[in-house]
């Protein structure tokens, strides 16, 4: 038992067992659980997961938009980075236009705010 267990842990273990999850997404999750954090993983299996429990998480793609959204990436960075994330990372190209439109919406609502001050 790891030093994160605790009694919603166990309560949903049967969940963690029956997902084929690594040590490291279940020590990840029973910490966001236990502290309640949320969780940033591009595993699949760790999402669906965190859904079922009604855990937060985020993969890489939303964290980027965040930062977007945010001014800590600009927009160029913000397709930089994307698209190096594409290379190692299997998106449905609807998932990609999706992104995309949601960043440009972004954007062009960062760009009203700014108008209006």
């Amino acid at each position: 038992m790891n030093r994160y267990h605790t009694p919603l842990t166990r309560e949903i273990g049967l969940r963690f067992s029956n997902r084929n999850l690594g040590l490291g997404e279940k020590d990840t999750i029973e910490l966001c659980l236990k502290e309640g954090g949320v969780l940033v993983t591009d595993d699949h299996k760790a999402l669906n997961l965190t859904l079922g429990i009604g855990l937060r998480s985020k993969s890489s793609e939303i964290i980027l938009l965040d930062f977007l959204k945010n001014s800590i990436l600009s927009y160029k960075d913000f397709q930089k980075s994307f698209w190096e994330l594409t290379q190692s990372k299997i998106l449905n190209p609807k998932i990609i236009s999706l992104l995309f439109d949601k960043a440009k919406k972004i954007i062009k609502t960062r760009n009203q705010n700014k108008g209006e001050k």
